[in-house]
């Protein structure tokens, strides 16, 4: 059965660099989907955030290219961050088999890696998911595939 692979991490932390490597070692068996590669065939320009018709586009060509990957029989590699519950849920939901791989990174480092790739994502940006998701330098816990209650939260 094929399988979905989710990488985590903030920007610059070497997810896509992976994600490539990983769908160029058996490109007849294995699909990267990255939504910043959607955008750009969307708009044509840069990799930047859309209006947010065009982000649900972005997010119904993401979801159907990696669902006929795998209705096909290829494993399918989720190039993103996926640091947030809700957008990692329904790829769980969906019933294949899955895997996270994290790419835990200081924020010096990630800093340093934006700026040798040109700087694609501001440095606010950077710092702000950092300290949103890792400050501690570690990951967040994946999500269940169901939450649990509110009243079982803890």
């Amino acid at each position: 059965m094929p399988t979905l692979i989710l990488v985590r991490g903030i920007q610059a932390s070497g997810k896509s660099k992976f994600a490539k490597a990983w769908a160029a070692a058996d490109p007849e068996n294995r699909v990267r989907v990255n939504r910043d590669d959607i955008r750009h065939m969307i708009s044509g320009g840069p990799k930047t955030l859309l209006s947010r018709d065009l982000e649900r586009l972005v997010s119904r060509i993401e979801r159907s290219t990696a669902l006929a990957a795998l209705r096909s029989g290829r494993d399918v590699i989720i190039d993103g961050m996926n640091l947030r519950p809700e957008y990692v849920r329904p790829w769980l939901s969906l019933g294949y088999p899955f895997s996270f791989v994290d790419f835990p990174v200081s924020l010096d480092l990630a800093l340093a890696r934006n700026e040798a790739r040109g700087g694609h994502v501001s440095e606010d940006a950077i710092r702000a998911t950092f300290a949103r998701y890792t400050p501690d330098g570690r990951m967040p816990e994946p999500p269940l595939v169901h939450p649990l209650p509110r009243k079982d939260r803890r």
